[in-house]
């Protein structure tokens, strides 16, 4: 039996005026990793809870639960514009699948002494972002819309 979960995700990034921008690429991933570690994983940590957050909502109206085996992930992109390149777009795909995982205790303690759990933020869509749970599949939209940019986000299963 097959099942879905479809869900627009708008973005999260506004420019100074307000305006939508699209979601943070491999470009600007790097460009706060480089600038400033801890905000760069603040950055990420708020990109995987904004996706969490509108999948989770999607998750409970669909009535959707994580699937035990292979999920087809498909990821496509609404920009504002042609500028950007498809590589740089993609690389959104990271706090996505992040996101979308079910969090994960590893009987570990941080430095602090706490607890460390993968996926912390995940809203448990899917088992694991691994190879062994997710086929991913990215694509950029037909054509840019300037006031909605953000990412659909379906998820396939095929299960008995």
């Amino acid at each position: 039996m097959a099942r879905d979960l479809m869900v627009f995700v708008p973005t999260n990034n506004r420019d100074k005026r307000g305006n939508p921008k699209p979601l943070d690429g491999t470009n600007e991933l790097v460009r706060q990793a480089r600038g400033n570690a801890y905000r760069a994983n603040l950055r990420k940590q708020e990109n995987e809870s904004h996706v969490a957050a509108h999948v989770a909502a999607a998750m409970e109206a669909q009535g959707w639960t994580a699937p035990k085996g292979m999920t087809t992930v498909t990821l496509t992109f609404v920009e504002v514009g042609y500028k950007r390149d498809p590589d740089n777009v993609f690389g959104a795909a990271k706090f996505i699948l992040d996101a979308l995982c079910k969090p994960q205790r590893t009987g570990h303690l941080s430095r602090g002494g706490r607890e460390v759990v993968v996926h912390a933020s995940g809203c448990g869509a899917i088992e694991d972002d691994s190879q062994e749970y997710v086929e991913l599949r990215c694509a950029l939209a037909a054509k840019p819309d300037r006031k909605n940019p953000g990412v659909w986000v379906r998820l396939h299963t095929e299960e008995d």
